[in-house]
């Protein structure tokens, strides 16, 4: 042929392009198919000759290949399925005898190891490994591709034909394909697999537990309580669930420390501890040692929830109490007429130099929100609170809004009493109120 002449092909035929065609569309929807049945994918093994069977199906292959690997230095568990155009009524699966993982043995822990689909025309003139195994069934050409994660290796599908073949690029990019949307749905699978065994530890965990549990989403509202919490509290779950954690459990003068806490939590990765009084459902008051810990998911910046740990510490204090007054030496007897204004409350006095919103009780109906002005507090106490303001309240009921933004918990109070006063050269009335119950809004 002289070198000028150029070298022409004929154009593929109507009838060529028709059978591509056709073979493209069949294998979409064969991987549709898998993809559908992937949703919800049986055992991984079943799940690994289906693969196999279709890639010998849609490869026109008398055997489809389907290899498990357990791990390192452990055999590979070989299955070789007849596709359904090929199935016979003897063996349509064959479980071979297990082989070792040494890529220099067999084409499946060659492609494994070396993470890339390999094609064989002719295992017998096979260089790069001896597989013995495949030929003793018949099989002369054969092609795998590995089911990898990141992380490990899964094992491997593929195809054998029992005559001298070439597999294509189109051949090895279908394989390829197949192994990965397998390799994702067993990933998927082992991950809900482990993560639902997690949670029947941790939800064991969670009911067993003697410290008080409670899970607050992001903006403080319980959405979880362990049995331990309703045991101490004396509140259900149900009576819990949708509240705030201080609105509920704090005694009213110890609001501002679940309202640092919480705030804390969420803004950094260190747990918070500190200790305050629970109020329980039936008024009781325990001394507890709190610790919250914000939990993210993947890359989240805010908390999505947080773990709330409370440990009863009360006998403790209380003993703590009595080796004090043991070892303080008695006061003398006070004179009678030196305690007629000494405080009269339960409770300590703390100052409380803060503005809160505060709105009177008209009637038997809780004020809206609207009606809500601010005032000075003076001080607070375990039992109530005080407040400065140009003129008396049109009512003897109030309800008092502690907190700030979005953290505030509503208390009704009643005025107790009003003194006029001079403060900073004005004529003022000192309000004192003591509590009587939450408000909800």
């Amino acid at each position: 042929m002289n070198p000028s002449e150029s070298v022409t092909h004929d154009p593929p035929s109507q009838s060529e392009l028709g059978d591509a065609a056709g073979q493209a569309i069949a294998r979409q929807q064969a991987l549709v198919s898998l993809g559908r049945r992937a949703v919800a994918p049986p055992d991984i093994g079943v799940l690994l000759q289906d693969a196999a069977a279709l890639v010998a199906e849609m490869l026109h292959a008398e055997f489809g290949i389907a290899a498990q690997y357990r791990g390192p230095g452990l055999p590979i568990e070989t299955h070789l399925v007849r596709p359904q155009s090929v199935q016979r009524s003897d063996q349509n699966v064959i479980r071979c005898r297990p082989i070792p993982d040494d890529p220099r043995l067999s084409l499946c822990a060659y492609a494994i190891n070396a993470a890339l689909p390999t094609a064989v025309a002719d295992l017998t003139a096979e260089q790069r490994f001896d597989d013995r195994l495949l030929p003793k069934h018949g099989i002369v050409a054969a092609t795998a591709a590995p089911l990898k994660l990141v992380d490990r290796a899964l094992g491997a599908i593929g195809a054998g034909t029992t005559v001298r073949r070439t597999f294509s690029e189109e051949d090895l990019l279908f394989v390829e394909t197949v192994s990965h949307l397998v390799a994702a749905t067993i990933a998927r699978s082992q991950a809900e697999q482990y993560l639902a065994a997690e949670r029947r530890l941790s939800e064991g965990l969670f009911d067993v537990l003697e410290a008080i549990v409670l899970i607050l989403d992001h903006n403080g509202l319980v959405v979880r309580s362990n049995p331990a919490c309703h045991k101490a509290t004396g509140f259900s779950a149900d009576e819990l669930n949708g509240r705030r954690l201080e609105a509920t459990l704090a005694v009213p003068e110890e609001l501002h420390l679940f309202h640092h806490a919480l705030g804390k939590a969420l803004a950094t990765d260190a747990p918070v501890e500190f200790e305050s009084r629970l109020l329980t459902k039936h008024s009781q008051q325990r001394n507890v040692a709190w610790t919250l810990a914000g939990l993210r998911h993947g890359s989240e910046t805010i908390p999505s929830s947080v773990i709330v740990t409370g440990i009863d510490v009360t006998r403790e204090r209380q003993l703590e109490a009595r080796l004090t007054a043991i070892e303080k030496p008695a006061q003398p007897a006070a004179d009678p007429v030196s305690v007629m204004n000494l405080e009269r409350r339960r409770g300590m006095r703390r100052s409380y130099p803060y503005r809160q919103m505060i709105a009177p009780i008209i009637g038997n109906k809780l004020p809206d929100l609207d009606q809500f002005f601010p005032v000075m507090c003076n001080d607070i106490s375990a039992g109530g609170f005080s407040f400065l303001i140009h003129q008396p309240l049109p009512a003897n009921g109030l309800v008092v809004a502690l907190g700030v933004a979005p953290q505030i918990s509503y208390l009704t109070a009643k005025v107790v009493h009003v003194n006029r006063i001079d403060f900073q050269g004005r004529k003022m009335f000192l309000v004192g109120c003591c509590y009587t119950g939450r408000a909800t809004y």
